[in-house]
């Protein structure tokens, strides 16, 4: 199991977005019919950019708990995401909407970070594994 998530999952994934990206520019200059399907596919590529790069530098900033970056990164990157979702019309503000990308929206990112800090987790094992057997 350990294998799909390190391996394959990270594989699939970035696979998928460079065929997607791939399919977006083409279609884009060779004047597709569904243009503005593959813009929002590039305008969404670009949020995902700016989202990774906050996620940057908040790094550099000494958290007292993993909760407390979680959430800060979570509030932050949810402002981004609506502000994004207004100025490209992603989809219409109603209430309904709000809920259902809301949602979406904190699923997706908690499950990011939960299999991010998984791998952190197990890579933190391994290494005092390591120093452990060296101490023997």
């Amino acid at each position: 199991m350990r294998k799909v998530w390190k391996s394959y999952l990270p594989g699939i994934c970035i696979g998928f977005t460079f065929s997607v990206l791939f399919s977006a520019i083409y279609n884009i200059v060779t004047h597709n019919s569904n243009e503005g399907y593959f813009l929002s596919i590039l305008q969404l590529f670009g949020f995902l950019i700016v989202i990774n790069g906050m996620d940057y530098l908040l790094s550099y900033i000494d958290f007292r708990s993993y909760k407390t970056y979680f959430i800060t990164e979570l509030i932050l990157g949810y402002a981004l995401f609506m502000a994004t979702a207004f100025v490209f019309h992603w989809f219409s503000f109603h209430y309904k909407n709000l809920i259902i990308m809301t949602t979406a929206y904190v699923a997706i990112y908690t499950f990011i970070h939960s299999y991010f800090n998984m791998l952190e987790k197990e890579r933190a094992a391994y290494i005092n594994r390591l120093i452990s057997n060296k101490e023997k």
